[in-house]
């Protein structure tokens, strides 16, 4: 199996919860090809509804008298 793209896992399994092969009960996960899509880092080519992330630095931080703004 040959799977090139984004795997994302959005909560803990309540079934599987050993991992792959611990026991013989257990499912042995095949031999993949896995590759990463390199089109994920143009952001015009992701799929629609992808997250977008953000983060604010604040890089000045300064004290205001009450109810006045700067």
């Amino acid at each position: 199996m040959a799977f090139s793209g984004s795997l994302v896992v959005l909560y803990p399994s309540q079934i599987a919860t050993a991992p792959c092969g611990a026991t013989s009960d257990v499912f042995e996960t095949p031999t993949r090809t896995w590759s990463w899509d390199t089109t994920f880092l143009d952001p015009a080519k992701l799929p629609p509804s992808t997250p977008e992330l953000s983060t604010v630095i604040r890089s000045q931080w300064a004290s205001l008298a009450p109810n006045t703004l700067q």
